[in-house]
Parts: structure tokens; C-alpha cells; sequence
């Protein structure tokens, strides 16, 4: 334990900018290490692309066969949101610069890979404001160096993901909702709300949290509550502000489809699907339709509203499948939940050594880390980020076990176990107490 808290101290002398050249050369290192070619655009691409062109922003094209899916030149294109928007934003604007610079499939690749490294640039300083509210500037520069280097993070950069945009989304709003608790503004608490919504556009889910994010400030975000009008008011406020983004584009589904689509995405039904069907295997490799299901779906007339009926129809297989057998879900629940915290066989890359091994190196300190924190945590701002880390961690599994599991959605509980390797490498050497939690004040967080 000596050694590694003295390997702590050394880390902790790094300064954050070195992290971040450090962030900077080994995602770049890994884009060359991994060929543009292999990498895949995904519906991302495909939306990008027909938007681009002036097709819509959509995913299925009419052809003489049939609806398909994907690019399909010179078809028509049915109106859609199979897909969130806002990282297909990234890649349509990647898209559009690769076509002015002459540059083909794997330039857009490219483009879209500078994109993430600076996202993670922002993602990292995000991790220093929210690990310097938990425990001190010295936690912080660790964390930002264990995440700088986290092969899982180094790799996601590479690939055409909206991980990359939600996951520093999600850290800055770890970060802003540590600082309310304390230190709480009307305008931190706006811009929190923002964020909220924003990430609406990035993860359909999402909407769900925002409920649970009010709840969270109207208890602890001092010391703008002080009674129960106050507590109604943050709640409302950030209830209200996180709505317009995502009501907005749900609006704009609604009166392209023709129906009322009260999310940010056509998937929750085929997603649902995915992970809760005869033969699934609780992940999203080998999830093929069955010819009755294929059946239902060519039935599906094709109208302007065809895809959110086609998402339709596979969300009331799903719901069938579960109430039909719901041992049988639960138990493949569970399945869902370990893949996510130890390793989903059925992707191949979640068995590599190094991503593995660096898994378990973090998962190790990381819940030593944070049961030092949580035992030396005290008052009400420590409980309040107790169950804001807590719940993030509890909301970021709950999703995929309900749906499906991914390696890349374990990611959000990484980033918590690199910040509770932070915190346990940041112990103080000799008597073995982390640092104290700080108090949120002028001289920690600049009030606005």
C-alpha cells in the first residue's frame, strides 16, 4: 500500500495540461494504429450522408424490392429519427468538410476522430472540475491522468461513436451537479438544465433523468433551497429548461412522421427488442428477426409514418416476450448486469488483454478509492454527491440491463471507477485517510 500511495504522490505532480498532450498523442497514435478503412460510419453515416445530400434526415429508402435500410443512390427516402441527433450532427459536419478537402470515406473517419479527441480533451477537464469538488485539486490531476491513458478511452476515439460526445456531456454534468451541492447559482443551475437537454439529443433515454436530476437539486442544491417553494422552483427550472431541446425535436418527429413520437428517437421498440426476445443473448451481436416477426414487418404499409410503426410492431413483440416469460427476462436481466460488470463474451474486443486487464485494474482501486471517500465524507454536501455518483452509476447499468448490453456502455461506470483510483491513489501517505471532501466555496469555485 506504501509503494502505491507513493506512486499516488508522484502522479499527482503532473500537471493537467500534460495530461491533456497525452490525451491528444495517444488517440492520434491509436487512429493511425487502427486503419480509417475498418472503421464503420454505422446508421450515423447514413443519416449524415442522405441529409447531407438533401435526402431528409432519415435511415429508410423505397426501392422496387421494398423498404431497406441504409444508402441506397437514387431511392426515396422516407422521413425518420432512427437515430438521435445530435452526434449525427458531428458526422454530417465531417461529412460536408471531407467533400470540400476532396477526401474520401476515411477522411470523414478521420475528421470525425479529431472531433473525439478534442470532445475528450473537454471530457477530461470536465473530470478535474468534478474530482477537485470531491476530494481537492490533488485527486483531480490524478484522475485526469489515469483517464488520459485508459486504453477503453484511448480506443473509443477512434471509432464513429456518439459515446464520444455523450460520455464528456455526461462528466461536465457530473461535474456542475457536484458544484451545486454547496455552491449552488441560478445560472450553474440553467446551465446544468441545458446540458440535460442536450444530452436528450444524444441518448433518447435520457428523459428519464431529467426527473430524477430535479428531484436531486430540489434536495441538495444549496443554498438557493431553503424551503419547499424554493425546492419547487430549482425543480421546475431545470424540468422546464432541459425540456425545450428534446420537445423541440420531438416536435419535428412528430410532424414529419405524421403521429405524436414522444422521444428523440424511432428505436426504443427495436432496442427493447433486442435485449428481450426468444433467443437473445442479452447483447446486440446476432439479433436477427424471426419469419414471423419478418412477417409483421413487411406488413407495415409504407407511409410517412413507417418507421415509428415498424418500432412499433417490435416493441409489442418485446412486451410479449416479457410478460410471457418473465422469469425468463429476469434471469436474462441478470445476464445484461454481468456482462456489464465484468465481460460480454460475445464481443470480442471486451476480451482483449489490455482492455480487460486495465478493467480490472481500475475496478480494484476504483471501489477502494471510493469507500475511503464515502467513509471520510461528511455533511450534506458529501451526502449529496454520495447519491449523485451513486445514482449515476445505478442509472448508466439499469438502462442496458432493460434493453440490451454493450461494452462500450460500461463506460459511464469506468469513468467512476477512474475517479475512485484517483481518490485512492490521492491518499494522503502515513495515516491512510483520503483527503477530505472540500467545502464548496469562493476560494474552490468561482461564484458567478
Amino acid at each position: 500500500m506504501t509503494r502505491l500511495l507513493a506512486l499516488g504522490a508522484r502522479l499527482a505532480r503532473v500537471p493537467v495540461v500534460v495530461s491533456l498532450v497525452l490525451l491528444v498523442v495517444l488517440r492520434l497514435a491509436a487512429g493511425v494504429a487502427f486503419d480509417a478503412g475498418d472503421v464503420d460510419l454505422y446508421e450515423f453515416g447514413v443519416i449524415a450522408t442522405n441529409w447531407v445530400n438533401g435526402d431528409g434526415y432519415s435511415w429508410f429508402s423505397v426501392t422496387p424490392t421494398g423498404v431497406v435500410e441504409g444508402f441506397v443512390p437514387g431511392a426515396a427516402y422516407l422521413p425518420g429519427a432512427f437515430m438521435p441527433p445530435a452526434y449525427v450532427v458531428v458526422v454530417a459536419g465531417a461529412t460536408v468538410l471531407a467533400r470540400a478537402l476532396a477526401l474520401g470515406p476515411e477522411g470523414v473517419v478521420w475528421i470525425v476522430r479529431v472531433v473525439n479527441t478534442l470532445l475528450a480533451a473537454a471530457g477530461l477537464l470536465g473530470l478535474f472540475v468534478l474530482v477537485r469538488a470531491l476530494a481537492g485539486a490533488t485527486a483531480a490531476r490524478v484522475a485526469c491522468l489515469v483517464l488520459a491513458v485508459l486504453p477503453t478511452a484511448v480506443y473509443l476515439a477512434t471509432q464513429v461513436s456518439a459515446a464520444n460526445l455523450y460520455l464528456p456531456l455526461e462528466i461536465w454534468l457530473l461535474a456542475g451537479l457536484a458544484v451545486l451541492a454547496g455552491a449552488a447559482t441560478w445560472r450553474r443551475l440553467v446551465l446544468v438544465a441545458v446540458g440535460l437537454g442536450l444530452l436528450c439529443l444524444l441518448r433518447s433515454e435520457a428523459v428519464v433523468i431529467v426527473p430524477l436530476v430535479a428531484l436531486w437539486v430540489a434536495a441538495f442544491a444549496r443554498p438557493l433551497v431553503t424551503d419547499r417553494r424554493s425546492r419547487l422552483a430549482v425543480a421546475g427550472v431545470v424540468v422546464i429548461v432541459a425540456a425545450v431541446l428534446p420537445a423541440t425535436w420531438a416536435i419535428r418527429n412528430t410532424a414529419v412522421l405524421g403521429e405524436p413520437v414522444l422521444t428523440t428517437a424511432t428505436t426504443g421498440g427495436f432496442n427493447l427488442w433486442i435485449g428481450n426476445h426468444p433467443g437473445a443473448s442479452g447483447s446486440q451481436k446476432d439479433a436477427d428477426p424471426p419469419p414471423e416477426l419478418e412477417a409483421r414487418l413487411a406488413a407495415v404499409p409504407v407511409t410517412r409514418d413507417y418507421e415509428a410503426e415498424r418500432d412499433a410492431v417490435f416493441r409489442d413483440a418485446a412486451l410479449d416476450h416479457i410478460t410471457t416469460d418473465p422469469v425468463g427476462t429476469v434471469l436474462l436481466d441478470v445476464r445484461k448486469l454481468v456482462a456489464q460488470v465484468t465481460v460480454d463474451l460475445s464481443d470480442p474486443r471486451s476480451t482483449n488483454p489490455v482492455y480487460l486487464g486495465s478493467y480490472l485494474v481500475v475496478l480494484v482501486l476504483g471501489v477502494g478509492g471510493w469507500i475511503r471517500w464515502w467513509r471520510q465524507s461528511s455533511g450534506a454536501d458529501g451526502r449529496a454527491r454520495t447519491w449523485l455518483i451513486a445514482g449515476y452509476v445505478v442509472t448508466s447499468l439499469a438502462v442496458p440491463t432493460v434493453f440490451f448490453a454493450l461494452a462500450r456502455y460500461r463506460l459511464p461506470l469506468e469513468v467512476v471507477l477512474v475517479v475512485g483510483t484517483a481518490l485512492l491513489l490521492a491518499t494522503r501517505p502515513g495515516d491512510g485517510a483520503p483527503a477530505p471532501t472540500p467545502a464548496a466555496d469562493p476560494s474552490s469555485v468561482q461564484r458567478s
